[in-house]
Order: structure tokens, then C-alpha cells, then sequence
């Protein structure tokens, strides 16, 4: 990028120079106000760093916040099952770590599920993060890399288990 480049001002342009600062060095800094876009009652207002497109809603994330994660395109992979043997922990997802995450949902009425990621499930135990009963879900959170495969256990044979991963 080369030094003192303008913001061009024209008539019909959505900004305003307030001011041209000599920074030294040859540096000039332009310091402009933006206006709005669109014509009288329907406008949208821009602040600094902001673009807008035809029926778009600006957004602004603040400089001062960490990165957003996202995976687009992730192709998910249905690993719902039942437990084998109630009271006994098992794998999810044939034994695979999730690439980039996973979400567990416990659809029993009445049971709690434990799963790990860490160290095998264990009812109420260390590493392990409980399901609520009756629709619960665990999904891990956004950028999360699993550590391991993941375990789930409930204390009734047959429970079902609702499981994606990606």
C-alpha cells in the first residue's frame, strides 16, 4: 500500500474529510466521517471499517475481541447408537476422535448420559460431562480440537444415544 492515499470525498460519496494530519515522515493520516447509503428514510448507516450490499445488514466485530472460528463446509457423520451394556462405558463413533468437534444429545425421558473426550466416561466422574435427560445436548465448543475418542455411559442397557460429529 503506498503513503497518502486519498479517500475520495465527491459529491454522492457516503464520506467526508474532517481533516488531513502530517503524521511526519511523509505519513499523512485522512481523518473522514461516513455518512449513509440508500436514499432519504431508508438508509444504512456505516461505521468506520463497514460495507455494505444491496438488502445487507452491517456487522461490526470489535477490534479488540478474539478470532471467530468457523468451519464451513464440515461434513458431519451420524454416529448415534445405543449403550451395550448399561453401567459399562463404550465408544462413539466407532472408536474415532472427531476431526473438529462433535455434539452428543441424551433423548432419554429420564436417564442421565456422561461422555469424555479425556478419559472413558464414568457415571458422575472426573472428565466426564453430563447429558441431561429428556433432550440434553453437549456440543463442543466452536475451534475445540476433541483429545480423544469420545466415551459415553448410562446406567440402563438400551439407552439411546443421538451423536454427530465433524
Amino acid at each position: 500500500m503506498s503513503n497518502n492515499v486519498q479517500i475520495p470525498t465527491t459529491v454522492g460519496s457516503p464520506t467526508t474529510t474532517i481533516e488531513t494530519i502530517d503524521e511526519g515522515g511523509g505519513v499523512e493520516r485522512q481523518v473522514i466521517v461516513l455518512g449513509s447509503i440508500g436514499h432519504a428514510g431508508s438508509e444504512t448507516q456505516l461505521s468506520a471499517g463497514q460495507k455494505t450490499s444491496a438488502n445487507s445488514i452491517p456487522i461490526v466485530i470489535a477490534n479488540d475481541q478474539s478470532a471467530i472460528t468457523a468451519l464451513p463446509g464440515q461434513t458431519g457423520a451420524d454416529g448415534s447408537t445405543s449403550i451395550t451394556t448399561g453401567g459399562t462405558a463404550q465408544n462413539l463413533f466407532g472408536g474415532t476422535t472427531p476431526t473438529n468437534g462433535f455434539e452428543v444429545c441424551n433423548p432419554d425421558p429420564s436417564e442421565d448420559l456422561w461422555i469424555s473426550d479425556s478419559t472413558t466416561a464414568a457415571l458422575n466422574g472426573q472428565g466426564s460431562y453430563r447429558v441431561a435427560p429428556d433432550g440434553g445436548t453437549y456440543t463442543t465448543p466452536a475451534g475445540y480440537k476433541p483429545i480423544g475418542p469420545v466415551s459415553a455411559i448410562a446406567a440402563t442397557t438400551g439407552h439411546k444415544v443421538t451423536a454427530r460429529r465433524w
